[in-house]
């Protein structure tokens, strides 16, 4: 093995992730053998499937560097199933507010322990499949970064890879525009050209993807925070993107999509399907 990468934090908030972290605690164990020292932070709540039982095998296989914190807070789910407002859901006051105090617990506990690093990823582990090789190329890059996140991507109804994590997604000459429900659209098709143009990262002023990779002084102090957003539908910016304007705010506005760092996303590709087969026979049915 070539030289490692230093040290790094790998975070996450998992609920009812079983299924996806059946492959990507392997996964993240893999990575780590690639750096000289590392820590693990997960937090869980009120999961109903095998997810406790799998990450308190993780922690048992390595209790000084992964660290797990299992709650049953008796929550609803962070998506609501029901608006009352013309917000949509997924970009609701009550997602995004649940959505900063889980992944604050984090940033708090990196804190706490007094924590230092080279990098602080931050994952979504219930995801279907994450690009190993993909990851690992994001710490060889030959330019200076601040952040280098994932492409996260799913099927269209033709069948074509497309870009799923559109809502944090910000062009750099975007970042002072309200986000629009047309706007999130229009970063979906952008994000799949600028794949086919080139393997190469494509600069944004802000991404996620299903993870980001963040040069650790250029995040640890801050924290995510609820940002309201002037639209009917958007009601608040993604609180990934309240990260990037902190840091763009200190100068550190060097964010990437790297294009190889591919995060295949489970709920969006099974939606695809469900709604072709659907398409499909109501097709026939009218003929």
């Amino acid at each position: 093995m070539k030289d490692k990468y230093g040290s790094i934090i790998i975070c996450s908030i998992v609920r009812n992730a079983a299924r996806g972290l059946r492959q990507n605690i392997p996964a993240m164990k893999w990575l780590v053998r690639h750096f000289n020292s590392y820590k693990v932070v997960v937090f869980e709540n009120d999961s109903t499937d095998n997810t406790k039982h799998l990450l308190q095998k993780w922690h048992d296989s390595d209790p000084e560097n992964v660290h797990v914190f299992m709650k049953d807070l008796h929550v609803a789910p962070t998506i609501p199933t029901e608006c009352t407002s013309t917000f949509g859901p997924g970009y609701s006051h009550e997602r995004i507010s649940k959505m900063v105090d889980y992944r604050n617990q984090y940033m708090d506990y990196v804190s706490a322990q007094g924590w230092t690093a080279d990098y602080l990823m931050v994952i979504d582990l219930d995801v279907g499949h994450i690009s190993r090789r993909g990851m690992l190329s994001c710490f060889n890059q030959p330019f200076e970064w601040d952040a280098i996140t994932a492409f996260g991507w799913g099927l269209d109804l033709n069948l074509k890879i497309i870009y799923i994590d559109n809502y944090p997604a910000v062009l750099p000459s975007d970042q002072h525009l309200s986000r629009t429900k047309r706007y999130h659209s229009y970063m979906t098709h952008y994000c799949a050209e600028q794949r086919k143009l080139s393997k190469t990262p494509f600069p944004m002023f802000s991404a996620y993807g299903g993870a980001a990779i963040y040069k650790f002084d250029r995040v640890a102090h801050l924290r995510y925070q609820l940002l309201y957003n002037k639209d009917d539908f958007v009601e608040c910016l993604c609180e990934h993107e309240t990260l990037h304007i902190q840091m763009d705010a200190e100068g550190h506005n060097l964010t990437y999509v790297n294009p190889r760092f591919m995060i295949k996303y489970f709920t969006e590709t099974l939606n695809t399907w469900y709604y072709y087969f659907k398409c499909v026979i109501r097709r026939k049915w009218n003929n």
